[in-house]
């Protein structure tokens, strides 16, 4: 089964996410620009299975300077709300399980990421840089809705964690799902 195959009809592990990686091409910065499911595959890592027993949804990349990379969905479960990455990490250091509960202590307006054309091992493709932390998401193009993030933090630089993300319908089809108004569909 091929990558496309994989990525498609089921959810690949991180082995055989690291094994397509470097076969992929690169990602442009206006190719990611809408909302971005996570696979919930990334929780095969230590970090990845943190956000995604907290309920993370996903990613939302506005243009090359906004992006909202922590989505979670409402309480309620009929929305999305961008959080802010250090008040998410603190509460799972706490123990908290349930972000969406704790919605009004981590929920921001402000991005907390920008993308940037990086290379990465032998290739220039667009980068998600954090702004509160020293972690880098490369992303590779699996096709035009599917993408593959290598995932580096300082500590991690040898052995990166994979997160597979699924583009959403954009507004007017989740419009009024994503809180702030910078989320606004015009």
């Amino acid at each position: 089964m091929n990558i496309q195959e994989l990525c498609h009809t089921g959810s690949p592990t991180q082995q055989q996410l690291a094994a397509a990686f470097g076969a992929l091409g690169p990602v442009g910065v206006d190719m990611l620009v809408g909302l971005w499911e996570a696979d919930p595959g990334y929780a095969e890592t230590p970090g990845g299975r943190l956000l995604v027993e907290s309920g993370w949804w996903g990613a939302r990349f506005t243009d090359a300077e906004t992006v909202d990379p922590l989505l979670f969905r409402s309480d309620d479960g009929d929305g999305l709300f961008a959080a802010d990455l250090l008040r998410v990490l603190a509460l799972i250091r706490e123990g908290a399980q349930n972000i969406s509960a704790r919605r009004a202590e981590v929920e921001t307006s402000a991005p907390i990421g920008r993308v940037r054309m990086i290379e990465y091992r032998g290739v220039v493709t667009a980068t998600l840089v954090y702004d509160q932390v020293p972690v880098l998401d490369y992303l590779r193009a699996v096709d035009d809705n599917t993408v593959i993030a290598a995932v580096e933090g300082r500590a991690t630089v040898d052995r990166p964690a994979y997160a597979l993300l699924r583009r959403r319908p954009d507004p007017p089809a989740y419009a009024g799902l994503v809180s702030g108004e910078r989320f606004e569909h015009e």
